[in-house]
């Protein structure tokens, strides 16, 4: 869960990042010793609680990799439970994911369009 008292910047993210998401797909499912060889899902990480209602959708860079069977896996376990057993960070991965795509492409762009969700969320990093 990402904790706003330690913000360090502030990225706006009611826009959503068809880029970003295609570029997650290619990279491997953060869960360790994974086998899954094709293309990952780009899972969009809750960080408020265990539960993501139908109509909430948190923003586009808040996805991380898995791979369709571990996705199925955490939609059935929920996501406090998914990440005690394999352990998992989603604040550190956000943040790691993120940091990787602005070295590599440079900045956050991309095909970006508007949310117009009224619970999208701001991008919030320590």
């Amino acid at each position: 869960m990402i904790n706003p008292t330690k913000t360090m910047f502030l990225i706006k993210s009611n826009k959503l990042n068809n880029k970003y998401k295609k570029w997650i797909t290619t990279l491997p499912c953060i869960i360790h010793d994974c086998r899954w060889t094709e293309r990952t899902d780009p899972h969009h990480a809750s960080i408020q609680d265990d539960t993501k209602g139908m109509s909430t959708k948190v923003p586009d860079y808040y996805c991380i990799p898995l791979c369709r069977y571990h996705h199925n896996q955490l939609d059935n376990m929920g996501v406090q439970s998914f990440a005690k057993k394999y352990a998992l960070n989603y604040e550190v991965l956000i943040i790691r994911h993120l940091s990787l795509y602005i070295i590599t492409f440079g900045e956050i762009d991309g095909e970006e369009e508007e949310n117009d969700n009224e619970n999208s969320q701001d991008l919030l990093f320590q």
